[in-house]
């Protein structure tokens, strides 16, 4: 029996160092192993000094560990660092095994008795399955977003992102499935192709062995890049639904319909309809009469005037897209006078005159106008300008915009 003793020390100068140690009544080192606090450090939430998560990862080979302190500082040398908390720590097992002895003398926590092997990881996915998965502990964060299509390759899933490398996400097992086609995620059900928003956080270079630390590897999974994704639906990160676009107004008596931004308001006025902005006053009049035709005499000399903006428009009729503008017409005699309307594409831009029309007159619309000034003159009512640069801001406010997409809204019913 001593000379098999004696065989075993010398192979193993590990066990010889604790049996000198027990002989010696020197009490061997009980404390943490170096290396494998290294290893538990697998895509756990311990954070260094600067708060960022050390991660180190082998990929496709069991974990192999190295000799002394030495071989410890190494390996988280060499750990990808991240950021966040991805809500993706795996549970420690329950008893650390003993590490592999490589002959080169690692101190062992455990100096005497069998190994406690690794427990398996508890998943939920059925042998076979393409989802990579880990098992959570905690209830995880969103400390980042990944979006991208559902992609199934070679046995695999993977996320796809238009532009960038596709990455394999590890779901937590405790809320994840995949048949079918189908994965399951929180209670909602993804089809492949369909585009997914995952929260958690991103690592690059190798993968976890399957069995490590809680983490399953499905055997024909590779990629550069991986996403451990966190305990939160996706659900979390979709964006709400935009308000649904206001119904068209209905005015059955002139014979149209038109639509107004929804914070804007169209109230019956004294002839027609007004049109209130947001801050309740009345920035236009809209009539309309199925019967065109428009004419008068000018009691007043023609004074220059010009188009300061124009937005091209269409009126939908019965038959068919009539063209026109949205425009800003203003005289530029003594006084800047001038007024928003709508016109006909092919008005005149400019030109002299005692009194301009801001109407249109034609057969498949009638006459349709959208103004506060059916008439303007140059010394009559009208939105007055201290300078044409000040008529121009107002022709590029949000207001003047407005108009013009309640113009462009009306339909012509009958």
């Amino acid at each position: 029996m001593d000379h098999i003793e004696n065989l075993i020390r010398g192979l193993d100068p590990l066990r010889a160092e604790g049996r000198a140690h027990r002989e010696t009544g020197t009490p061997s080192d009980s404390g943490t192993d170096p290396v494998q606090g290294a290893a538990s450090q697998v895509f756990s939430d311990d954070q260094d000094e600067q708060g960022s998560t050390v991660v180190s990862m082998n990929r496709r080979r069991r974990w192999t560990v190295v000799a002394g302190v030495a071989a410890a500082a190494a390996a988280v040398a060499a750990a990808v660092v991240i950021g966040g908390n991805f809500g993706a720590t795996p549970p420690l097992p329950a008893d650390e095994p003993e590490p592999i002895a490589t002959g080169l003398g690692t101190p062992s926590a455990t100096p005497s008795g069998d190994p406690t092997p690794t427990p398996a990881p508890t998943t939920t996915v059925a042998a076979g399955s393409p989802l990579a998965t880990y098992t959570p502990a905690g209830e995880g964060s969103d400390a980042a977003l990944l979006t991208g299509r559902l992609v199934l390759d070679d046995g695999c899933l993977y996320i796809e992102a238009s532009g960038s490398p596709r990455v394999l996400p590890y779901f937590p097992n405790t809320d994840t499935s995949f048949a079918d086609g189908i994965l399951s995620f929180f209670g909602t059900d993804y089809a492949l192709g369909q585009e997914i928003a995952l929260g958690g956080g991103g690592s690059s270079g190798s993968i976890p062995v399957d069995g490590t630390d809680g983490y399953y590897t499905p055997e024909s999974c590779e990629s550069d890049s991986q996403w451990i994704v966190s305990q939160v639906p996706p659900s979390a990160f979709e964006k709400p639904s935009p308000d649904p676009a206001p119904e068209p107004y209905l005015a059955a008596e002139m014979g149209l319909s038109v639509e107004v931004p929804a914070d804007w308001e169209i109230v019956e006025g004294v002839q027609g309809l007004d049109i209130l902005s947001p801050s309740g006053e009345v920035v236009s009049n809209l009539q309309r009469s199925a019967e065109g035709g428009i004419g008068g005499a000018c009691q007043e000399p023609a004074v220059p005037w010009q188009e300061v903006r124009s937005i091209p428009v269409s009126i939908d009729t019965p038959a068919g897209p009539v063209d026109a503008k949205f425009v800003l017409r203003v005289f530029t005699g003594e006084r800047l006078v001038g007024t928003s309307a709508l016109v006909l594409a092919d008005d005149p831009t400019s030109g002299e005159g005692c009194m301009l029309y801001n109407v249109i007159s034609n057969g498949e619309v009638g006459l349709l106008s959208l103004t506060n000034n059916f008439q303007l003159s140059p010394s009559g009512s009208g939105r007055v300008f201290a300078s044409l640069a000040e008529a121009e801001a107002y022709a590029g406010s949000a207001e003047f915009d407005a108009l013009a997409a309640i113009a462009d809204s009306i339909v012509i019913t009958d």
